[in-house]
């Protein structure tokens, strides 16, 4: 079987070649100018090293005067993250489930819309309506939202005047229309400013931008706010159970040299009204967000062999949560954790594998135990923890709206 030649073969070639050369020369040239080019070679060759470190220590010490204190904080921001992302463990892309914010709204599904103050065209209305009836939780509706042409009619037809700020009337209404609870309240300010401005620009006035100049260009920056007081009215005890204001802004930067227009005033105000509503949402009722939670890949034991056998499952594991295959990930840290059930390090992961899979009280119940182990305080196992109980109350909830329903 033929064998790649060795570092030594290779060396001894290319000597012989020198050698030859060196020989070819000194027949023509002479011996003495054969050993001047041999001494000139070799002193070159010790120099070259040398050269090298002062010319990247010179190109160093170029950039760092030629460049300014932000570039090199931006340029050692950059390096500092890219050394954190090689040294940092696996992580896990997933779907974490945050409950409401107001207590009260536990049991509330079915909701009633009236009209706002100061709401000009029922805006807000409007949008309250779509947002509240179309927000979904793992891919069922959550609330039930009243028809207008319903509210209306029976508004109509008991000749109410709406009272702002009158619970038990709207108490009244809800229960006409068998819902639980009523969201009504006011517009407090929506307005549109807009600030002009100056920007430097630096263009060049040659090829290869030796010369240099600094000149203005005119900007404007448009912004839009909006704020609303929503208030919600229990329909049983005809009581506010929750009042807040909630504000939203948007804005638009454009300059001479932009190539665009400016967002119109009615585009940036229906952002912000849009903000300022999704906050509302959050409080009043349960939401799914994008979370990432970290696998720890390094093991650390007494036994060498135990050790070395577990080190070796949490790599094929590792190599399966980059490639996003995190149930065969799974079956890799089931595996190690058998042979160690009471370190800390493996239940965490076993804990992550159940959050995963949705079963969270099996998670809960690792990740505690995980807890209970550490030798000190783990902030990946912490979060898990409130992650977790989070996740169980928002879960609660969705169970007793099926109920409901």
């Amino acid at each position: 079987m033929f064998k790649e030649p060795s570092f030594l073969i290779y060396f001894l070639a290319i000597c012989f070649l020198i050698f030859g050369l060196m020989f070819c020369i000194s027949l023509v040239f002479g011996r003495r100018v054969a050993d001047s080019i041999v001494a000139h070679f070799l002193i070159k060759l010790i120099e070259l090293p040398f050269v090298l470190i002062a010319k990247l220590t010179k190109w160093l010490i170029k950039c760092y005067f030629s460049l300014s204190g932000k570039r090199l904080l931006l340029i050692g921001f950059l390096i500092s993250i890219l050394f954190y992302i090689s040294c940092a463990p696996p992580k896990i892309r997933t779907i974490s489930l945050i409950p409401p914010r107001v207590s009260e709204m536990a049991n509330i599904r079915k909701i009633a819309i009236l009209e706002f103050k100061n709401d000009r065209r029922n805006r807000i209305r409007s949008l309250l309506e779509a947002n509240l009836a179309s927000h979904r939780v793992k891919g069922s509706p959550y609330f039930i939202v009243a028809d207008r042409i319903n509210i209306d009619k029976v508004i109509r037809e008991i000749d109410f005047q709406i009272t702002y700020g009158d619970e038990k009337q709207a108490a009244d209404i809800g229960k006409m229309l068998g819902v639980e609870a009523i969201i009504t309240g006011s517009v407090i300010s929506e307005s549109v400013s807009d600030q002009y401005y100056q920007e430097r620009r630096i263009r060049c006035l040659d090829k290869k931008c030796k010369q240099k100049q600094e000149y203005s260009v005119s900007c404007c920056k448009r912004t839009a706010f909006f704020s609303f007081c929503p208030s919600i009215v229990k329909v049983e005890t005809a009581q506010i159970i929750f009042s807040n204001t909630f504000e939203g802004y948007s804005e638009d930067r454009v300059c001479q040299d932009s190539g665009r227009p400016l967002l119109s005033k009615d585009i940036l105000l229906s952002e912000a009204r849009k903000k300022a509503i999704y906050k509302f949402i959050k409080n009043i009722a349960p939401y799914e967000v994008p979370v990432t939670i970290a696998i720890f890949t390094k093991y650390k034991g007494t036994d060498k062999e135990t050790t070395k056998q577990i080190n070796s499952l949490l790599k094929q594991a590792k190599t399966w949560i980059n490639a996003n295959r995190i149930k065969r990930a799974c079956i890799y840290i089931k595996q190690a954790y058998q042979f160690d059930p009471q370190s800390y390090l493996l239940n965490y992961n076993m804990g992550v594998c159940e959050e995963i899979n949705g079963r969270l009280q099996k998670a809960l119940d690792f990740y505690k135990k995980a807890d209970y182990l550490s030798p000190k305080p783990v902030k990946e196992i912490i979060k898990a923890i409130l992650r977790v109980k989070r996740c169980l109350r928002a879960q609660k909830l969705i169970e007793t709206n099926k109920r409901i329903r």
